[in-house]
């Protein structure tokens, strides 16, 4: 079963990542350390992936979405969970992890766990889609308006004793929330209308959780989705 589902998630990766960029200004490193971007026009930085402790290193998961306008975090979790046509199963929290962002007024890694969609257990088939929301306080002070930046990535048997356990293909995820974000009423939702640079091929890593090596699949394109939140 667990050698089944790492050949799902990596026969998946690149099933979305096809797209041509949009002919409009795209996001830029400028001369900030790597990893950092700024959407164009704007003073806000923020890292293209989030990370798994506090400070710069062993990365989690790829920015794929970027909500702006009167975006915060709550909002994002109040809407995905109460206002979308097709009601979550449940809308647990993860672990925390951190993204790295400057608006000037705030400069430093912010936690968040995020939410999940669909329950799981040991004895599920289903996978869990996983979105994680970073903004200090009530979001980020942008020429955007409140800017909201966030990770996504599905999880299959996400319990620490599972024997299948996954973690993986960042890019699949972000296909689910845009198809439940789309269905929010007044929201705009823009698929690859930011490139950020940070796609990569597919590759695993295994990665020491709760004393078992867990498969991480990895394997993305480049670009975010763009989501006005009225």
């Amino acid at each position: 079963m667990r050698a089944r589902a790492i050949a799902v998630l990596v026969a998946a990766v690149g099933v979305f990542a096809a797209g041509t960029a949009a002919a409009l200004p795209q996001p830029t490193t400028g001369t900030a350390p790597k990893w950092l971007t700024t959407l164009p026009g704007d003073k806000v930085q923020f890292s293209a992936f989030d990370f798994r402790q506090d400070d710069f290193g062993p990365v989690d998961w790829p920015v794929e979405f970027v909500f702006r306008g009167n975006a915060t975090p709550a909002k994002i979790a109040d809407a995905l969970c109460h206002q979308t046509a097709d009601k979550w199963h449940y809308c647990n929290e993860g672990g925390p992890m951190h993204l790295f962002q400057d608006d000037e007024s705030f400069t430093g890694f912010v936690a968040n766990s995020g939410l999940k969609r669909f329950r799981e257990d040991c004895q599920s088939m289903a996978f869990t889609a996983h979105m994680r929301m970073y903004a200090p306080h009530d979001g980020l002070a942008s020429t955007y308006g409140s800017l909201v930046i966030a990770t996504t990535h599905l999880d299959f048997e996400d319990h620490t004793g599972c024997s299948g356990r996954i973690h993986g293909d960042p890019d699949i995820a972000e296909q689910w929330f845009i198809t439940a974000l789309s269905t929010i009423p007044g929201w705009t939702v823009t698929p690859h209308r930011w490139d950020l640079g940070n796609g990569s091929d597919a590759y695993v890593i295994m990665r020491d959780l709760g004393g078992a090596l867990v498969p991480h699949v990895y394997g993305h394109d480049d670009f975010a989705t763009d989501v006005v939140v009225p």
